[in-house]
């Protein structure tokens, strides 16, 4: 499903529902989104393009038709058995909108893989496969792996016994050829800031 309909569908849905919550959710986390992309042009050299988190929010709202502070680029914790998700959600909701990188398998028994974690399990170190399940301008629908991630989960209880997460990773991805584009190889770290609410 392109990005565009499953953005269309989802304002719709929003639309006719009433649901709102304003409450901090323990598994959507606001991110910073920093990488390049290299690809050719027509005269075969590489030219480096940036890509950044208001780049990707950009993308997406006009590929939706809708303003680019209704949604919000975050870290989905444990969005799904396979792992967790960087999405695009509404703002006022916090309800997925796009999936745009699965970071999934970092920790799969079934695999034979395993994260690190350490002795208090406040630390987990894991390598993740990327999954891209959207075209946009940055990824490209595919079924298999696109790339990878150096992930590093922490979590820290405070004073009041409320654990706090901060992920990082340090990524890289290829995007499928489309159209008079060729293939782009990107590469990115990300961290996240707070907590959506």
């Amino acid at each position: 499903m392109n990005l565009t309909r499953h953005l269309a569908t989802a304002i719709a849905l929003f639309a006719v529902s009433q649901f709102s919550t304003h409450a901090q959710s323990p598994f959507l986390y606001r991110l910073t989104f920093q990488g390049t992309c290299y690809q050719t042009n027509g005269t075969g050299n590489f030219v480096a393009t940036p890509v950044t988190d208001k780049i990707l929010l950009q993308d997406a709202a006009r590929a939706g038709g809708i303003s680019p502070s209704s949604i919000v680029l975050v870290y989905h914790l444990q969005s799904s058995g396979l792992g967790d998700t960087i999405d695009v959600v509404n703002a006022s909701t916090g309800s997925t909108l796009a999936n745009l990188f699965g970071l999934y398998f970092g920790s799969d028994p079934t695999l034979g893989r395993s994260a690190a974690t350490n002795a208090t399990q406040t630390e987990v170190r894991r390598l993740d496969y990327i999954y891209t399940q959207q075209n946009t301008t940055y990824t490209s629908f595919n079924t298999h792996s696109m790339g990878a991630a150096f992930t590093v989960k922490r979590f820290l209880t405070d004073t009041n016994g409320i654990t706090h997460a901060t992920i990082e990773a340090q990524m890289s991805w290829i995007v499928n050829p489309s159209g008079t584009n060729g293939t782009k190889v990107c590469t990115a770290n990300f961290s996240t800031t707070t907590p959506f609410q």
